[in-house]
């Protein structure tokens, strides 16, 4: 192949050795040595001396010029004349020929001689080209094709067309220039960026950036996370003297000399410590995201870990939809952290004598966040029933209340109480659960309902495990079954699975639960107590049998729950019935939504040790157990 191209490029050698020969182009404006501007109408040839074209004229003054009729003779030698750059202004060259006579153009019938407007077309037909400067002077250069940097900040460097240039442009151009690095991330924060090669650096140091100034972090919080990041507290070594540079809550509880800096008050110190435990596990519980309170880059700086590369996109749309309640719930945190420091510090160097500081504690810490939180979420809310009654009528995912919706309620941080008014579910007392007793099995339902999205219509799903609960309290994993929800709507050619006219949430309620009591009524054979959990107190409520003079609604999964009650009570007082509030276990969630996403009707079922197979919905007789 290297031969075949050097072969070829050979016969150029000698074209190549003489270099770029300027010549004639065809549509070139040139200046003669006699003065004269001529237009070349061809391209000049080899062994030619000359080439036609037009004679000009330029209007001093502006520059603009217009080819008349006249013909010339330009040498074709380009270092006998010179280049006048110009740009067309009415027409492009290719619309133009030999033949064509720039001043023949006649003016429309109909025009209006002698006004404004037919001087300026008049002028405009035959004035077509415009110089870009005067003759023997350097051409007013094109802004298409100039343009600026803006200098490497935490983001990448940036290039900016000067023709399409902003003020904005300009603006960040300057700060970019008096951009620096803060000076607490070369020291202080140092540990949290080393290692880190110069992209992964300014990725971080951007990651930051954005943190602080998200708009879900209120005003008194955003200020003191200025401060924080950039270590502007009066603490310290550096700024302070004797026992005032150690922290006070050390001192005072184990007599230890702890540096009070940033990362002493935000991680290292106890207090600390068991507040973030307590964040991390109440954040856990209502996002099911897990947290790494070791890791200072999550308590100090906000962030959270990614998710991986190979992560499905709902999962990552997860994720991103709890960055405003994390940002909300990180910045509350270290301010108040912060503020029970400096009243531990202000009691302990007392001009009076040291004192008992007062709400320093990590309860009074947690409760004083929570509080915050809450107050947060209902103006967040306050925001999102203001707009939805003062703005217009947005479309489908979109307007305020969406949005709310999907940062707030969705994520499992908050629910609407009674009243219409938000419930944090942030540092909340877990509610009374009824545990399953040692020697029972305990069966947790989750049920996943997935919208209409192009042409994909709604579908809904189940998802069931069952543990065994040893003698010690222990769980063992006994069995997992999942499984696909037909409806007349979405599944009218399957008119003996169906199990109600469309979609609904309590509609998937109560088939998990009827599965649930199928597998109960299997283990009920066998002589064992089963307890089942069900995330919905309405779910539960529809399974107890209707009191003398009571009527409930005809809703879409009334047969269901009727169904349901009777196979309840014919189980008997060894099944109960246990209402878990909680956040759906994670791999509940998954294995309802793939089996929705799949479609599939047929109950997966598996077993610990064995594989999985499908049972199909009519077929209830069959044991779920593969080894029973």
């Amino acid at each position: 192949m290297f031969g075949s191209i050097r072969t070829n490029l050979h016969r150029w050698h000698y074209t190549l050795a003489d270099g770029p020969q300027p010549g004639i182009q065809q549509g070139q404006f040139r200046h003669t040595q006699a003065g004269q501007l001529l237009r070349a109408r061809q391209t000049a040839r080899a062994g030619h001396a000359t080439v036609p074209a037009w004679v000009c004229e330029a209007e001093p003054q502006t520059g603009a010029i217009r080819v008349t009729d006249e013909p010339a003779m330009l040498p074709a030698d380009a270092a006998q004349s010179d280049l006048c750059p110009t740009i067309c202004l009415a027409c492009s060259d290719a619309e133009e020929t030999d033949d064509e006579n720039p001043v023949a153009d006649k003016e429309e019938e109909g025009t209006q001689h002698g006004s404004v407007a037919s001087v300026r077309a008049a002028k405009a037909a035959a004035f077509r080209h415009a110089a870009l400067g005067p003759e023997g002077a350097p051409p007013v250069p094109d802004p298409r094709l100039l343009e600026w940097a803006i200098p490497e900040t935490c983001k990448p460097e940036r290039r900016v067309c000067l023709a399409y240039s902003t003020n904005k442009d300009v603006r960040l151009t300057y700060l970019a220039q008096a951009w620096r690095e803060p000076r607490s991330f070369t020291t202080r924060y140092a540990t949290l960026l080393a290692g880190l090669s110069a992209q992964q650096r300014r990725a971080r140091l951007a990651k930051v950036a954005e943190a602080i100034a998200h708009p879900a972090i209120p005003e008194a919080e955003r200020h003191h996370l200025y401060v924080h990041i950039h270590h502007g507290h009066w603490q310290g070594t550096l700024k302070c003297t004797g026992d005032r540079r150690y922290c006070a809550t050390c001192l005072q509880e184990t007599g230890d000399r702890h540096e009070e800096h940033a990362m002493h008050v935000s991680h290292d110190c106890p207090t600390a410590r068991a507040v973030w435990a307590a964040v991390a596990d109440t954040w856990e519980s209502a996002t099911t995201e897990p947290l790494d309170v070791n890791d200072p880059t999550l308590t100090v700086l906000g962030l959270r870990p990614q998710p991986p590369d190979g992560a499905l996109g709902r999962d990552k749309a997860k994720y991103h939809a709890r960055e405003p309640a994390w940002r909300l719930l990180h910045a509350v945190t270290l301010l108040r952290l912060h503020q029970a420091r400096t009243r531990a510090h202000m009691a302990y160097h007392d001009p009076k004598g040291p004192r008992e500081p007062r709400q320093t504690k990590p309860k009074h810490i947690l409760r004083a966040i929570r509080q915050r939180c809450a107050h947060m979420i209902c103006y967040e809310h306050a925001k999102a029933v203001h707009s939805t009654r003062a703005e217009p009528r947005t479309g489908p995912r979109q307007g305020a209340w969406y949005t709310f919706h999907k940062h707030w309620l969705a994520t499992g941080v908050a629910s609407m109480a009674r009243g219409g008014r938000p419930r944090l579910h942030l540092l909340a007392a877990a509610p009374p659960v009824s545990h399953a007793a040692p020697g029972s099995t305990h069966i947790r339902v989750g049920v996943a309902l997935t919208p209409a999205k192009g042409k994909r219509p709604t579908a809904s799903a189940w998802a069931l495990e069952a543990h065994d609960v040893e003698p010690d309290g222990t769980p063992t994993e006994r069995l997992r079954a999942s499984g696909a929800i037909a409806t007349a709507a979405t599944h009218p050619a399957h008119g003996r699975v169906t199990v109600a006219k469309r979609h609904t949430w309590q509609v998937a309620m109560q088939v998990a639960a009827s599965r649930a009591l199928l597998y109960a009524a299997q283990l009920r054979r066998k002589g064992r107590r089963v307890t089942i959990s069900l995330p919905s107190a309405t779910t539960a409520r529809d399974l107890q049998p209707t009191r003398p003079g009571e009527t409930r609604p005809r809703t879409s999964h009334r047969d269901i729950a009727s169904n349901n009650s009777c196979k309840l009570q014919q189980l008997g007082t060894h099944v109960t019935i246990n209402v878990d509030t909680a956040i759906t276990p994670q791999r509940l969630q998954h294995a309802a939504g793939a089996a929705a996403l799949s479609g599939d009707l047929q109950m997966q079922v598996s077993v610990p040790g064995r594989a999985m197979h499908a049972i199909p919905f009519w077929d209830e007789l069959r044991t779920w157990d593969p080894g029973d």
